[in-house]
């Protein structure tokens, strides 16, 4: 039986690969040009994929090349991975891998599919997590394990909460917003309440996601792989992680990998 594995590539080899065939970049880069050939045999011939995650979507909007944007096209976004569980679990069916459902596919190109670049969202996203960092370097191990997953899903809910509630005050919604991991899987769980007559999907949504997130593996992962790491921060961790010396920008960009 074909095993389809799934491989993350970091943004840089991504990069890589992507630009290693123009003229201009060719010089003494055999070994990634190597390496995109294998890469898109694995492809055609089924036997991997590479998702492209929502961290390297935002990290793309940023590269000031066009050319260099554009050509970032053979790797798949990962975001529909979440919905696709959410969707087995929901019609109570195994959740399973699938090579051609996890697969984004979009009216879109690439292109479009970019959110507005912004130079500070990488910075924030690092500085964020250097802040729960911080906190968790006060706790206990025993006070982190087994509590940081429930407090991740009460922070998904908080922020489609925040989201709704800036909408209603501003009548706007940033895009990098709208088509976050978050917001797309309330918005899918509405449309299967509203479907069923609910007429109140939007909390009973919510509801559920308080409930029953943690059944939908990829975001079961990413707050697993969130708490083992707050647990190297932990006052009386073995091998204690020092908030200043973390590289927490590549704590979130590994995190999210391991989820995709």
């Amino acid at each position: 039986m074909n095993v389809v594995r799934v491989i993350y590539l970091d943004q840089n080899i991504v990069v890589d690969v992507c630009e290693c065939m123009r003229s201009s970049k060719q010089h003494a880069r055999s070994e990634q040009r190597a390496l995109r050939l294998q890469i898109e045999r694995c492809v055609d011939e089924g036997l991997a994929i590479f998702p492209y995650s929502e961290v390297h979507l935002s990290e793309t909007a940023n590269v000031s090349d066009q050319e260099s944007r554009t050509e970032q096209v053979s790797f798949h976004d990962a975001r529909a991975v979440e919905v696709n569980q959410l969707h087995a679990i929901l019609e109570e069916r195994p959740v399973r891998f699938s090579r051609e459902l996890a697969i984004h596919r979009s009216p879109l190109t690439f292109e479009q599919e970019l959110p507005e670049p912004d130079l500070e969202a990488k910075k924030q996203r690092a500085e964020s997590f250097k802040g729960l960092a911080k906190y968790w370097a006060g706790k206990l191990t025993r006070d982190l394990s087994g509590t940081i997953r429930h407090r991740e899903v009460d922070g998904i809910i908080r922020l489609i909460l925040e989201d709704l509630t800036n909408f209603l005050r501003t009548g706007t919604f940033p895009l990098r917003r709208i088509f976050s991991k978050h917001n797309d899987i309330h918005s899918e769980l509405c449309w299967h309440l509203r479907d069923r007559g609910s007429a109140k999907p939007f909390e009973g949504a919510l509801c559920w996601l308080q409930t029953n997130a943690l059944r939908i593996p990829s975001l079961l992962i990413d707050f697993l792989a969130t708490e083992y790491v707050a647990e190297q921060f932990a006052a009386d961790a073995k091998f204690r992680r020092k908030v200043e010396k973390a590289e927490t920008d590549h704590d979130a960009n590994d995190i999210e990998a391991a989820a995709h």
